[in-house]
């Protein structure tokens, strides 16, 4: 939360001495306003849902890319994206995936799925990727990260929810 948020939030109230209720939706905008066009991105998957992506075609060894840290603020610099045949991705996007599907791999291209097996609750999912293929329109956009203990690290992530009632 920035200080510019606070303080933006309070002068959209006004200066009335009548009791003014907020919702929390807003001063959450006006702070994501001030730190979006700043704030770097990095992508992140939950470890203990994390489903895998085995690309078929995918380097043998993994190899770093750059990619701008911000898509929209290159001023921000680049960071390395690590490509491999082993992936990580959300459970609740490979359960919707099915043999046969088109998706798009952000920042890499189109996977097409070639095999989808189940064992135990786990999902893992075999694709080809073609990176020529630039058609990204009706596709399953799906965020990923290389299953490399070598190229990712484990984060902490506490909510605090509100904190006044």
């Amino acid at each position: 939360m920035t200080v510019e948020a606070l303080k933006n939030f309070m002068l959209e109230q006004g200066p009335s001495k009548n009791t003014n209720l907020q919702e929390w939706d807003k001063i959450w905008a006006l702070n994501k306003d001030i730190i979006d066009p700043i704030t770097p991105r990095y992508t992140a998957i939950v470890e203990k849902s994390a489903c895998k992506l085995t690309i078929e075609n995918g380097p043998l060894l993994r190899e770093a890319r750059s990619q701008p840290i911000h898509p929209k603020n290159t001023s921000l610099g680049s960071k390395a994206v690590f490509y491999g045949k082993d992936l990580l991705i959300e459970k609740d996007d490979a359960e919707g995936i099915q043999v046969g599907q088109k998706i798009t791999l952000m920042k890499w291209g189109n996977c097409f799925i070639t095999k989808k097996v189940v064992e135990d609750g786990q999902i893992h999912l075999f694709g080809t990727i073609n990176e020529e293929d630039k058609d990204f329109k009706g596709t399953v956009k799906v965020t990923w990260i290389c299953n490399d203990p070598a190229t990712t690290m484990k984060l902490k992530i506490i909510e605090f929810d509100h904190l006044i009632n």
